[in-house]
Formats: C-alpha cells, sequence, structure tokens
C-alpha cells in the first residue's frame, strides 16, 4: 500500500482490489519462508509449491457472535450433537420430540425457548409410513415443515439412473443444495450416523475427523442444529469412553447426550449431558415413553417428560445398569483385588490362581481391575506382566519405564491426541529398525511398526490395540 495506505485495507484480497493483481503477484514473488536450522545456520527458502499459501485471519476482523441455540444451554444451532444410548432407550422417540417442538416454536420441557423452523430427518432404522409419522403426529408436529431424506438419486459405472443411500462422503453437496432449497431448516437429525459412513472405519480417528468436519462446517453454513444418534458399546468405563466408534465422535461433537433407563424404573428414561463445549447443563431430565391411539385408530407412542431435572451423572447412571446380581459380583471381585494387592504388585499368572482357587469370573474380576485403575505392566524387559493398586505398583510403571526409549509418535492427529500420560507406556523398541514394537498400555497389547505411519483402529491411543489374550500377561 506504500505510506498513503487507506483505512480498512489489511490483506492481500484488500491489496489486490486497490492496487491490482499484479501488485500482490509481485509481493508474493518477494516474499521468502526461512526453514528452521541450527542456531547460526544459514537459512534457505522453503519451496512453497505452486498456489500453496497459508491463509492467516486477524482476530480484529473477526465479529464476535453469541451462541445461537435451538435449545438453549443444550444442544446448538449450527454444531454437531451427539445422542447415545443402549438399544431400546427412546432416542428416536426423542428426535420425533425435537422435531415437533422446533416445528411449532414450542418450549422445551425445561422451559426453555426454541427456535422456530423446518426440519430434515435421515433415518436409517424406521419406515417413515409406519413409525415416523405417526410418532411425529402423536407429538403434533408441524409435518409440513418435516422432510425425509429418502435417496440419493445418482448414475452406476454404466450412466444408468439409480437410487442410493445417502453417504456423508459423497453427498454433503447434495444435501447442502436441498437445505439451500428448502430454507430455513433448523434441525437435521441423522440416525444413527453409522450408517451413513459409507466405507469409512468408524474406528479410525482420521477416516471419522474427515467426514464430521465437513458436516460441522455444513451445520454451521445454514444454522442448523445436527443430531446423530449412535449407540454405546459393550466395554468399562466413563460415558464417553463407551460411545461406539473412534473418539473423533465424541471430540468433533460440540456436546453429547446420553438416553438409557432408569436402574431404579426400567420404564423411566434419562436425557444426561456427557460433555457440553457451549453450555452450562449440570442437570439432566427424565421422561416415559407413553402409548397414544391416533384419531386414524394407528397405534404409537410418544415422550412425555417429568417436571423436575436430574441430578444423577452420565457415569453413575451408566454404572448402575448392571443387574444386581452381576453388581454383587463386581463389588466381590473388587474387594478381592483389593485385598489381594494391599501388600504390593503380583503377577498376572499368580493372580489368576488366586482367582480361581476363589471361584471368581476371570471376566468379573477384568472389570473390577478397570474399574479399580489397575494398569498391567512389564517389570523388566521380557519379564512378566504385573498387576499393582493405582495407589501403590501404578507409580512403579513410570519407574520401570523411565529408562526406556520413548515410543515413537505415529498420530496424524498429533501428539496431544493420546489418551494416556506417557508414563505410562513402555516401549521395547529395537533400535530403530523395521522390528515390531510392543507398548503395554494398562490391559492392552499394542503392535505397531515404528517407522511406518500408523492407522487408527480402536478408541483411546491411535495404534491398533487388541484385547490381549490370556497368555499375553501370564508372559
Amino acid at each position: 500500500f506504500g505510506e498513503n495506505r487507506p483505512d480498512g485495507m489489511t490483506d492481500f484480497n484488500d491489496l489486490a482490489a486497490h492496487n491490482g493483481l499484479e501488485t500482490v503477484k509481485v509481493q508474493l514473488a518477494g516474499a521468502k519462508l526461512a526453514k528452521p536450522g541450527p542456531e547460526g545456520a544459514q537459512a534457505t527458502p522453503q519451496d512453497n509449491g505452486p498456489g500453496k499459501r497459508a491463509v492467516l485471519r486477524c482476530m480484529n476482523d473477526v465479529q464476535a457472535m453469541a451462541i445461537r441455540w435451538m435449545w438453549f444451554g443444550r444442544i446448538a444451532r449450527g454444531k454437531l450433537t451427539l445422542l447415545v444410548g443402549p438399544p431400546g432407550t427412546a432416542k428416536s422417540q426423542l428426535t420425533a420430540y425435537m422435531a415437533a417442538t422446533t416445528t411449532r416454536g414450542r418450549s422445551w420441557p425445561d422451559g426453555a425457548g426454541s427456535f422456530p423452523g423446518k426440519v430434515v430427518i435421515l433415518s436409517a432404522e424406521d419406515d417413515p409410513e409406519d413409525t415416523i409419522r405417526p410418532r411425529l403426529e402423536a407429538v403434533d408436529a408441524d409435518l409440513s415443515k418435516v422432510f425425509i431424506l429418502e435417496a440419493i438419486h445418482d448414475k452406476d459405472k454404466h450412466g444408468r439412473p439409480v437410487a442410493r443411500s445417502f453417504k456423508l462422503s459423497e453427498d454433503l453437496a447434495a444435501l447442502d443444495a436441498e437445505l439451500t432449497e428448502t430454507g430455513g431448516v433448523v434441525l437435521v437429525v441423522v440416525d444413527p450416523i453409522s450408517a451413513y459412513l459409507g466405507a469409512a472405519d468408524s474406528h479410525n480417528n482420521a477416516e471419522v475427523r474427515a467426514l464430521l468436519s465437513p458436516l460441522s462446517e455444513l451445520a454451521a453454513k445454514h444454522g442448523a442444529a445436527v443430531v446423530a444418534v449412535s449407540h454405546l458399546n459393550k466395554g468399562a468405563g466413563s460415558a464417553i469412553d463407551r460411545v461406539t466408534g473412534s473418539g473423533a465422535f465424541v471430540a468433533a461433537a460440540r456436546a453429547s447426550y446420553l438416553v438409557c433407563k432408569d436402574r431404579d424404573d426400567q420404564h423411566r428414561r434419562l436425557f444426561l449431558p456427557m460433555k457440553n463445549n457451549l453450555g452450562n447443563d449440570s442437570t439432566g431430565l427424565a421422561f416415559r415413553v407413553e402409548g397414544v391411539t391416533l384419531p386414524s385408530g394407528i397405534e404409537t407412542s410418544r415422550i412425555a417428560w417429568e417436571a423436575d431435572p436430574v441430578t444423577i451423572t452420565a457415569d453413575d447412571a451408566l454404572a448402575a445398569q448392571v443387574n444386581p446380581a452381576e453388581r454383587g459380583a463386581l463389588a466381590e471381585a473388587k474387594a478381592f483385588l483389593n485385598e489381594t494387592l494391599k501388600d504390593g504388585p503380583k503377577t498376572a499368572r499368580s493372580i489368576r490362581g488366586e482367582v480361581e482357587d476363589a471361584g471368581l469370573s476371570w471376566a468379573t474380576v477384568r472389570r473390577a481391575q478397570l474399574l479399580l485403575g489397575i494398569k498391567p505392566y512389564k517389570n523388566a524387559y521380557q519379564g512378566k506382566f504385573m498387576w499393582a493398586l493405582s495407589s501403590g505398583g501404578a507409580s512403579n510403571v513410570a519407574q520401570s519405564c523411565s529408562s526406556s526409549p520413548a515410543p515413537k509418535n505415529m498420530s496424524v492427529i498429533g501428539k496431544n491426541e493420546h489418551h494416556w500420560p506417557t508414563s505410562e507406556h513402555h516401549s521395547i523398541n529395537n533400535n530403530n529398525n523395521n522390528q515390531n514394537s510392543k507398548m503395554v498400555r494398562e490391559d492392552q497389547w499394542c503392535s505397531s511398526t515404528p517407522n511406518d505411519a500408523h492407522v487408527a483402529h480402536g478408541r483411546g491411543p491411535e495404534h491398533h490395540c487388541d484385547e490381549p489374550d490370556y497368555e499375553d500377561f501370564l508372559s
């Protein structure tokens, strides 16, 4: 711009508008990027490639905006929200209620006002004629504002027209066009999201992120809340850790809610926050599913909310799902491990023998191990697997591993993507050759090739981790 820079002109776009494109090209040609090197070394230009440039945006040019809510404090417009729970807990019923509230502009069950608008539903499990529409009628939805995405019209490899299922990896542009044409869409339901992943591996962080990032951008573009329904796995741990598939699902969502049965009343359902990056909701809600006969004579059902909030956490609600007999066995297994390991670490082989002598279930003891935070580790190179209580032997894990080389970071996401501190690793590294390195993390045996790029499969760490065989812990 020179000394007479016009007011408000700050970047190359402004320069091009003011002085022309050739001026921008001259400035870019004269710019050089220094390649980092040792202190005092001569900096050399970095090959930036044709047309490649980083785009920086000054925060002074960013216009601050308030969060746009569909359900105030709980579900934001323009963001991805997860709705997860076991089968048969009325997750789809809940999305029908959300559709009715949105299309009618009614208040939510906690008294919060809604933002009225249209709804688009992607449903791979429920039939529109005998399930979805009756449920919408039962909660008095404005059916003229609800749309079902039935199929994608495409062409096969021979150029013949076909109708196929929607895929997040291929069809977001088509959905974008329909949302634009429809206008005023406030809610998009994806039920379940696993049905629309196409060939993507739902346990691969990189592949899941590659699908959810454009979906989040679509939500932001149209100011629509995207509510994706998902399920729980059968593992142990916190509610967030039990969301099916990659941890990228929970990471990408700005809020996640658990829908589950009440332990003390199997006809009562709980709607509980697991995560909310945007709101301050610390309480959940409760509802029941009641039968309804429509004027047409069709039998269906709908949600009936309770007035009072629920204070139980999602983690506590899931922990309570175990039946009384299993809870008693689990408590017995935890007491057994506390007693067995109170004087210090023991080998996994000796513990297994004591489990058999005590007449306990090994599977139950393994669940108790996870709940107590007991982390199996090897006491030396090619040594035996040891179990220790977190207050005792767990600290020895860091000591026994401190002299070992740190495991090579192989994540395409970055070193902070791992879900455990490095002191809980034990790496046996063969001088950076191409033999397999073995890493022990809690109850998993992870094998990867140090010099190869990883492919993430499974939750937590971005290495392919399989549940160990019994013999793995007894070596």
